[in-house]
Order: structure tokens, then sequence, then C-alpha cells
């Protein structure tokens, strides 16, 4: 894919072209500035990763980032955040009715390849009961 759009880029004319030249010191002043945006995620991942804190207490490190992106950065205004909650809620309420549904996938799946086998083996594959039926 990098290849593509290095294509792209060399044959896209004038629109691609660098309208400044590469200034070392304005990309060292970009990097410092970025250094608290990078360094909440690397605090994230690395304290969940390593078993230092709960997937809980790693989710409120991650709220945590919005404070850096609100008082930091300045961003994000106030009035902007009841729009970013209920984005990243319906995200997470999407991700969270995937989870489950994929979970079922593969029980299903291997209670199927176990009745498989039961049944090349000559057993009768049990039923299991379900209440109320």
């Amino acid at each position: 894919m990098l290849l593509i759009c290095y294509l792209h880029a060399c044959k896209g004319g004038e629109q691609y072209r660098d309208v400044t030249p590469f200034d070392l010191a304005a990309c060292c002043a970009t990097f410092w500035v970025a250094i608290p945006g990078f360094g909440m995620a690397a605090i994230v991942v690395a304290a969940s990763m390593g078993g230092i804190v709960t997937p809980t207490e790693a989710a409120a490190l991650a709220a945590a980032t919005v404070r850096v992106g609100l008082f930091v950065y300045g961003d994000l205004k106030w009035r902007d955040l009841p729009g970013v909650f209920l984005r990243s809620t319906s995200f997470s309420a999407s991700i969270l009715q995937l989870t489950p549904r994929r979970r079922a996938q593969l029980d299903l799946r291997q209670r199927r390849r176990a009745a498989a086998a039961d049944e090349w083996r000559g057993r009768p594959f049990p039923v299991p009961s379900v209440p109320g039926c």
C-alpha cells in the first residue's frame, strides 16, 4: 500500500509538491509538542500489557488522555466532550456486541466438531437440556 501511495504521489503533479522545504528544527519542535500524546498512549499500552493495571484501570488511564487533549493541546473544547463521549460509547458498544457473538460462534463450532467426533466413534451425541422447553 505504501508503494501504491508513493506512485500516486509521484504522478499526482503539483498538489503533492512540497510548498515549504524540510526544516529539522520545525520537525523537532513538532515532535516535542507530540510527546504528551504519545506518552499517554504508551503508558496505557505498557501498563495494560505489562500486567501493572487491570483493564478497568487502563480505561481510566485512557480517559485521562482526554485531559491531555483538553488541557495540554487545547484542541478539545468543553462543548465537544458530549460528542466525543457519544462517539466513543457507540464504538465501544459495537465492539462489545461483536465479542460475545464471535465467542458463541466458536463454541458452536467446537460443539459441532465434538458431535462429529462422537458420531465417528459410534457414540450418540448428548443433547443438552434447555430449561423451560
